[in-house]
């Protein structure tokens, strides 16, 4: 039996939720089996990591998919830590930023340690798990911590930051190198923490915001190209396939011409993931049937590919920031 019981902040599953929702999966179902109310989710509050746990496991059991610590959380960004992401952003060097997250990330995640370590040229982040709550959903979060630390050095340091080296609390992850951006990276499994190698020399950089317009105006002519491709394959996508049955990866790299690796990287630089951009495009079309139309929210996610409202109204929520009736209801008032 587990001798404390340490708490987390609930708003760092919303990834998770996202990805099932996206995968057409029943996510209130796997929320109410471990008693988790969607909106503590949303809006944030305490639950027990037992409960994080005990829903892992579940979703890995039931929807086969032993990955999902490594899937849904690739895209994650600065913006998904909430307000401590909102504290990280007013630091002016990336040491600052990621000393800041070491002090509040260990507050939001009871029975969590962060840390740097300094290695000369070579620095790491690291994460230990310390509590000794018994659950195979222990080992996905393992898997979650690192995706969340190498997507916080890409929001502070380097956007196009790929990991070299990683080590792993948990037991070996076939998985891993079938991640984007940890195609190369060398793992080490069954340490004592999580963390992740970065060049040390990020630690001496100000934080992205301060010095992006510099990056941007040295790779002036790579940014453009990227973005041009995005916008390219958005009308495409748009054009050629409805909007509740989008193409695959697969499919979309086979009638571009250009192989998934090249697809997915040629996203990343262009600022975006595959699934971040039929994010955007089911975002978009649902805007204008709101704004021009009748059509009921039920409807709506019907004809977008929600296997259910709540998840519709969820994504929206996470795009807006409104629910789908409140963003209607906003602009008629306007």
């Amino acid at each position: 039996m587990p001798k404390t019981l340490p708490l987390i902040d609930a708003s760092i599953l919303k990834p998770v939720v996202s990805w099932l929702d996206q995968n057409g999966a029943i996510t209130e179902r796997y929320l109410d089996l471990n008693h988790i109310p969607g909106e503590v989710i949303e809006s944030g509050g305490w639950i027990s990591k037992r409960q994080v746990y005990s829903f892992l496991a579940d979703v890995v059991h039931r929807e086969r998919c032993d990955e999902i610590g490594f899937a849904a959380f690739m895209d994650f960004q600065l913006d998904d830590l909430g307000s401590m992401g909102h504290a990280i952003r007013t630091t002016g060097t990336v040491s600052d930023a990621l000393g800041t997250f070491s002090r509040l990330a260990a507050r939001a995640f009871e029975g969590n340690q962060f840390w740097i370590e300094h290695n000369g040229n070579e620095a790491w982040l690291c994460n230990r798990i310390l509590d000794d709550v018994p659950s195979e959903g222990r080992a996905i979060g393992q898997h979650a911590s690192v995706m969340i630390l190498a997507g916080l050095l890409r929001s502070v340091a380097d956007k196009k930051y790929r990991p070299q080296r990683i080590r792993l609390q948990a037991k070996q992850a076939r998985s891993l190198n079938k991640v984007q951006g940890f195609e190369d990276c060398q793992a080490a499994f069954e340490c004592t923490e999580n963390a992740i190698a970065f060049p040390a020399k990020f630690l001496s950089r100000k934080t992205i915001g301060s010095w992006r317009s510099k990056v941007q105006q040295a790779s002036h002519e790579e940014v453009d190209q990227s973005t041009s491709f995005v916008r390219s394959l958005h009308r495409l996508i748009e054009s050629r396939f409805g909007y509740s049955h989008p193409p695959s990866l697969e499919l979309a790299s086979e009638i571009t011409g250009v192989n998934v690796r090249t697809l997915k990287r040629r996203l990343f630089d262009g600022g975006t993931t595959y699934r971040e951009l039929l994010d955007r495009i089911r975002f978009d079309r649902a805007s204008e049937m709101l704004l021009g139309s009748c059509t009921s929210v039920s409807e709506i996610s019907v004809e977008l590919g929600y296997s259910a409202p709540a998840n519709f109204v969820r994504a929206f929520k996470r795009m807006s920031g409104y629910t789908p009736s409140e963003f209607r209801s906003d602009q008629e008032i306007e």
